[in-house]
Parts: structure tokens; sequence; C-alpha cells
């Protein structure tokens, strides 16, 4: 790459602020002027993208059609089906540690908290929580290498009153003996 390239790519950016309006500004370094155009509106034109691709990834971060990605956490003896009830007062709110909201599911199966369901588009990770903290991912998929089966979410109806996640933890062969015992 030329000189006169590199300068090219070498972007400052300024953040600053015109009537209360937060702005973002760019200059070019020196030696841009001097010739290569297409170069120019190249990087404009990636700039321009970059900036509207951010935007969108934030709307969509802020009105909640994305969310923080979920970790559901079950105890290392529990199989079964899993049930987690969301709204009840006298349950915790979820607890996030790092990036994750930690949903926990203990060694009957059981969860619930305070918080609402989480809506919106989200990464969703299973894992087996083990009595000294440490934990084993669990595989979820379509094939029989999956230990979490027939994931849903239930709305309030009949006497229940609270939004309820269920699942299957297990083998294959034992979400198929189990299907007459789903919650409901």
């Amino acid at each position: 790459m030329s000189r006169q390239a590199r300068q090219c790519l070498t972007l400052i950016f300024l953040l600053a602020e015109d009537n209360k309006k937060w702005t973002i500004r760019y200059r070019w370094a020196s030696g841009c002027y001097s010739g290569n155009e297409k170069m120019r509106s190249t990087i404009k034109i990636a700039i321009t993208v970059l900036t509207i691709a951010t935007l969108l990834v934030l709307v969509a971060i802020f009105t909640g059609f994305v969310g923080r990605p979920l970790q559901y956490e079950i105890a290392e003896s529990f199989q079964g089906w899993a049930t987690i009830e969301y709204g009840k007062p006298e349950c915790p709110g979820l607890e996030g540690s790092g990036l994750f909201v930690n949903i926990h599911v203990d060694e009957y199966g059981k969860g619930c908290t305070s918080s609402p369901l989480p809506k919106g588009w989200r990464y969703t990770k299973f894992v087996r929580v083990d009595k000294s903290g440490n934990q084993t991912s669990l595989p979820w998929s379509s094939d029989d290498s999956s230990m979490v089966w027939a994931w849903s979410n239930r709305t309030p109806q009949g006497g229940r009153q609270f939004f309820m996640d269920v699942f299957f933890v297990g083998t294959a062969d034992q979400l198929k003996a189990a299907w007459p015992k789903e919650p409901t």
C-alpha cells in the first residue's frame, strides 16, 4: 500500500457539540485531497454504512427488540421437565453476571422470579451447575445430541396467573418417556 493510500485511510474522528446535539465529524489526514478520489469516496461510503449499522443496533437494543443474553443455570442433579414462573412478587428478581441474565432452576426443576418474562430476541444458553458453582454447557439442538428439548413459553390461563417457561432436560429417549407428564 502506498504512503498516500495509508494517509487516506488515517481518519481522525472528532466528537463535537452543536446546539446541544452530539454529532460525529471526521476529517481526512493530509495527502487525501492530492490524488485518490476513488479511495476517498469508498471510505466515505464505508463510514456511512458503519454509522447506519451502529444506529440500527442501538435502536434495536434500546427499544427492547434485542435484549441481554439469557443463561439458564440448571442444578446438576436435575433431569426432567423444568418450569420457571415469571412475575411472582414473592420470588427474587433476575440477576445478571457479566453479559448474561441468569435464570436459576433448582434440583426439583423449579424456578421463579418477580421479573417479567424476558422479551425480544436473545442469545440463550443452558448450563448445568454443580454444588461448587462450576458450569458445564448443555447442548440444545434438533438432533439426538441435545440435552434440552421442547422449550416453550406458557401464557396465564386456567388457574395459572403467571407466564411460564417450560423445557425438558435429558436425552431424546428420556423425553419420549416423559411426554405424558409434560406440565401445563
